[in-house]
């Protein structure tokens, strides 16, 4: 009997959002919860869209018209300092938010998140490098991006305070996202 139940399988409850997974019966609730066709909010106020992460990022830019900028891990790329979120797009299609907001008096605050159905273990991190005028370099590392599927909004905290720049200097925010790689090791 133990096995006949083991061998029941049932669709994904997300097979409307295009997973195709068939999943055995005792493990439904375990593979909801891994499941990358979860829906994922977007955090706009009044807006009640949600979906797949990976539909957000057309729906944030078709929609809300925020910025939307593809990257490769562990390669530097530019991104203009611009109050807002902006969406940033992984070669792998993860989806991040990161998002500018005003911090007076001292500048603007960033945040960063993975957009991701469950908020899970994060295998990403984030440096930032920026120069708010001559003879200023600054860095901030975060260690470990927060994941989340925005059901609560956009992060409330920062990561890295962008100081108030002088003459109305346009600043660059140098950003650089990691992954943890994994290897297969063979015995």
């Amino acid at each position: 009997m133990e096995r006949v139940v083991e061998s029941i399988e049932v669709p994904c409850c997300f097979a409307e959002n295009g997973c195709t997974q068939k999943i055995a019966y005792f493990n439904k609730k375990k593979y909801k919860k891994a499941c990358r066709h979860g829906p994922c909010f977007c955090p706009e106020p009044g807006c009640g869209f949600s979906g797949p992460a990976a539909t957000l990022p057309d729906h944030f830019t078709d929609c809300h018209k925020w910025p939307n900028t593809a990257f490769k891990y562990f390669a530097q790329f530019g991104l203009r300092l611009q109050p807002g979120p902006h969406v940033l797009r992984a070669q792998d299609g993860t989806v991040f938010l990161m998002n500018v907001v005003a911090a007076e008096p001292l500048g603007h605050a960033i945040s960063l998140v993975c957009v991701r159905p469950e908020a899970t273990d994060s295998p990403f991190g984030c440096s930032v490098v920026f120069s708010c005028f001559t003879g200023h370099h600054q860095i901030s590392t975060l260690a470990v991006v927060r994941c989340s599927s925005l059901v609560d909004g956009l992060p409330k905290d920062g990561f890295c305070v962008v100081p108030k720049a002088s003459g109305g200097t346009h600043v660059v925010l140098q950003t650089t996202i990691d992954t943890e790689l994994v290897y297969d090791v063979e015995d």
